[in-house]
């Protein structure tokens, strides 16, 4: 009869579970305290549920993460859809309007004090401003709708050409990015000057429609930095000779070249020593 009603209870428990689902259900005690095979399967069967409830609850855990997740996916998918909505109507905007100031926005271009060139795609030229017709000494109508590298040649630093399809139009258009460079352009008359170049990818509706390439003469700079580097030499030099013959002198002095000192001597001689050491460190770190 024990073992009847031992198993009925095991029986009893275990459809519990399963119609309930509830895993916190547990095998009544007095069976797991038995000492026998119907205590070990009760104690058995209990951790078994105790574990499976367990993994129940982290998984729980995780489909609940695993939810706010794609909420989250799906909240911040709205919100880029709704920024390139703003976009795309901005644009629209913005072109409907390029019509209306396109005789203002040429009259700005003309007067901008850097020389401006913007190429389409195929780097041939769309306009030139003012400031860069002197520079190159080109006229627009010159160089309108031919390619931008068959009449400017670029030079590095060095002074030999550059490819043009390693030109900073080429550049910009092949990766779509801004090219900023330091070179030199040639001009109609063959004469070359310094230039610092800033090439800008014109992207319409996410077509690479063109280029726009911002350049100044960099002549001022170049020969300031000139003047600067040699100043630099020179203050070097004759800041650094005398604090060389001193610590030379200080040595030959303590070393006794001169004759014996004593140990009052020494210590001021070593002060005068280190401290032009301090010096020497102290010029060396402003140059």
């Amino acid at each position: 009869k024990y073992l009847t009603d031992s198993i009925k209870k095991l029986t009893n428990t275990i459809n519990e579970i399963i119609n309930s689902n509830n895993l916190e259900i547990k095998i009544d005690s007095e069976l797991t305290k038995s000492k026998d095979e119907i205590g070990d399967l009760a104690t058995a069967f209990n951790q078994m549920v105790s574990k499976l409830k367990r993994s129940y609850d982290v998984l729980e855990i995780k489909v609940q993460e695993r939810t706010e997740q794609l909420n989250q996916k799906i909240t911040e998918e709205k919100e880029n859809q709704k920024a390139i909505l703003n976009i795309a109507e901005d644009l629209e905007k913005a072109r409907s309007k390029i019509e209306q100031d396109k005789a203002k926005d040429e009259a700005i271009l003309s007067n901008i004090g850097d020389g401006l060139v913007v190429t389409d795609h195929d780097m041939k030229v769309i306009l030139v401003n003012r400031a860069g017709e002197e520079m190159l000494k080109w006229k627009q109508e010159e160089l309108f709708g031919q390619e931008w590298y068959k009449f400017i040649k670029v030079l590095d630093q060095e002074g030999k050409e550059i490819p043009a399809e390693k030109t900073p139009f080429a550049v910009a258009l092949a990766g779509g990015t801004t090219a900023t460079t330091t070179y030199y352009y040639v001009c109609k008359d063959k004469t070359k000057f310094p230039v610092a170049i800033t090439v800008t990818p014109v992207i319409l509706n996410r077509n690479l429609i063109g280029v726009v390439s911002v350049f100044r003469d960099i002549t001022k700079e170049k020969e300031i930095d000139k003047v600067k580097t040699e100043f630099v030499s020179l203050a070097s030099h004759q800041l650094r000779t005398p604090l060389s013959a001193i610590s030379w002198y200080a040595e030959m002095l303590i070393d006794g070249d001169a004759g014996k000192l004593n140990t009052k001597q020494k210590e001021y001689l070593n002060e005068v020593y280190t401290g032009n050491q301090r010096m020497v460190a102290l010029v060396n770190a402003l140059l």
